[in-house]
C-alpha cells in the first residue's frame, strides 16, 4: 500500500499552529464563534435522545430539516425551492469533500481563490485534478476578477469555486461582480461552488448568492450551522441545488456516511426556527473591538472585514506573514494563522480570528500590540 491519492497532501499549516502551541496560549487561530449552542437547541436533542429518535435517518436527511434550509434560503435569495433542493452532510466539510467527489474525474481543472481556504486544494489533489488559483486582489478589496477568471477558464475547467463572506480576507462580493461573473458562466458548462458558510455573519447588509444569478443546475450552495449558530461541534452542514444534481450527489453520500445523526438533525432544526439568536452581533461586536486595537499598531495594514470572522492583516512592514505568526507564537504565545496558508497571495499575512471571547480577543490582541512595538523595522 503506498497511499499514492494521499501521500504528497501536506498537513494543514493552520493545525501545524495548533500543534506548535501549548494549552496556555491565546488562541486567535480559532475558526469558529464563542458562543454555547442555545439553551432550547439543547433541550430538543435531549428530547430527541428521551423519545428514542436514535436510529437510522433517511439518505438525504430529515424532511423538516431540509424543508427548514430551503425555507432559508428561499427567503434570503428570493429562489423558490424545496427540500428536494437540499442534502444535509456532516458539516460543511463533508459537503464539499462529497460534492468535488461526485461531479469531478482526473484531468479536470478546478479554479479556486488566491488566498483561499486550503480545504479545496487538498481534495482537488486528492482526486487528481488541475488547481488553478484565481487572484484577490488587495487593490479591489478582495474581490473577485471577473476578467482574470476569464483567461484562466479552458475547455477543461470544470468547477470554480466561490467563497462569499471570504475566509481568509472577510470580504463580501459584490453584488455587480456576481452579476459579471454569472453572465460569464451562462453559456458555458462550468459548475459553481458557492462555499456560503459565514453568510449569517454578515455585518454591512446581506450577502449575495450566486444562486440569485445562476440556475441551481450550475450552482452548488455549501452551508451549514457551525458559524451563524455556533454550532461548529454538532456537524450539520448542507448543499442545495437543482433536484437532479441533489439525486446525484447523494449517491456518493450515502455510500460515505449514510445518513447524518437524527439527534443532530433535530438540534439544527431547532436553530433555523428559532432564528438569529445573537452570534451576528457577538461578532460584530468583537470585530470593531479587533478593529480598534489593531489600529493602534503602526504599519500594519487590512481591509476591514464585512463578513466572517478574520481580519487579515498585512504585516510585511515588519517582515513575512510566517516569521512573524511563529515570532508571535514563542515570544508572545499568541496563535495566529500564517496568511501562505491560504495561497501565495497571503505571504505578506497573518489571519487574526476574533470569533474566542472579548476578554481572550482583548488579551491576545494586547500581547500583540506589545510584540510589534518592539519589533525592529
Amino acid at each position: 500500500m503506498n497511499f499514492e491519492r494521499v501521500a504528497n497532501i501536506k498537513k494543514s499549516l493552520i493545525r501545524e499552529m495548533f500543534e506548535k502551541a501549548n494549552e496556555h496560549s491565546v488562541n486567535l487561530g480559532l475558526g469558529m464563534p464563542f458562543l454555547k449552542t442555545t439553551d432550547l437547541v439543547k433541550m430538543r436533542a435531549t428530547e430527541a435522545i428521551r423519545n428514542d429518535q436514535t436510529f437510522y435517518t433517511p439518505n438525504q436527511g430529515l424532511e423538516v430539516l431540509r424543508e427548514e434550509v430551503a425555507k432559508k434560503h428561499s427567503k434570503e435569495t428570493g429562489l423558490k425551492i424545496s427540500g428536494e433542493n437540499v442534502l444535509i452532510t456532516n458539516g460543511a466539510t463533508q459537503a464539499i469533500f462529497t460534492l468535488m467527489f461526485s461531479l469531478l474525474d482526473p484531468g479536470d481543472e478546478i479554479l479556486i481563490p488566491d488566498p483561499g481556504y486550503p480545504l479545496y486544494e487538498a481534495i482537488a489533489k486528492m482526486l487528481r485534478c488541475k488547481v488553478k488559483r484565481y487572484t484577490l486582489f488587495w487593490e479591489k478589496d478582495f474581490d473577485i476578477d471577473v476578467d482574470e477568471i476569464s483567461r484562466k477558464i479552458s475547455d477543461k475547467t470544470a468547477l470554480i469555486v466561490l467563497n462569499s463572506p471570504n475566509n481568509p480576507t472577510g470580504t463580501v462580493f459584490k453584488e455587480e461582480t456576481l452579476k459579471h461573473f454569472a453572465f460569464l458562466l451562462e453559456s458555458r458548462n462550468i459548475s459553481v461552488l458557492s462555499d456560503e458558510i459565514y453568510k449569517g455573519l454578515s455585518y454591512e447588509g446581506v450577502a449575495m448568492s450566486i444562486s440569485s444569478f445562476l440556475p441551481l443546475e450550475k450552482v452548488y450552495v455549501i452551508s451549514g450551522v457551525s458559524k451563524e449558530y455556533s454550532m461548529s461541534g454538532w456537524r450539520i452542514g448542507w448543499i442545495i441545488s437543482s433536484r437532479q444534481n441533489i439525486s446525484q450527489v447523494l449517491k456518493a453520500h450515502m455510500y460515505t456516511v449514510s445518513c447524518i445523526s437524527g439527534i443532530n438533525q433535530i438540534a439544527a432544526t431547532a436553530a433555523l426556527k428559532l432564528g438569529d439568536r445573537g452570534v451576528r452581533n457577538a461578532m460584530r461586536f468583537n470585530r470593531d473591538l479587533a478593529l480598534r486595537e489593531l489600529d493602534k499598531v503602526p504599519l500594519i495594514k487590512y481591509k476591514k472585514p464585512v463578513g466572517g470572522i478574520y481580519i487579515f492583516v498585512n504585516v510585511s512592514a515588519y517582515g513575512d506573514g510566517k516569521e512573524i505568526a511563529d515570532a508571535l507564537l514563542k515570544r508572545e504565545n499568541v496563535i495566529t494563522i500564517p496568511g501562505i496558508a491560504f495561497g501565495e497571495q497571503g505571504r505578506d499575512f497573518i489571519r487574526i480570528s476574533f470569533g474566542v471571547d472579548p476578554e481572550t480577543l482583548k488579551k491576545g490582541l494586547n500581547s500583540i500590540g506589545r510584540f510589534f512595538s518592539y519589533v525592529e523595522v
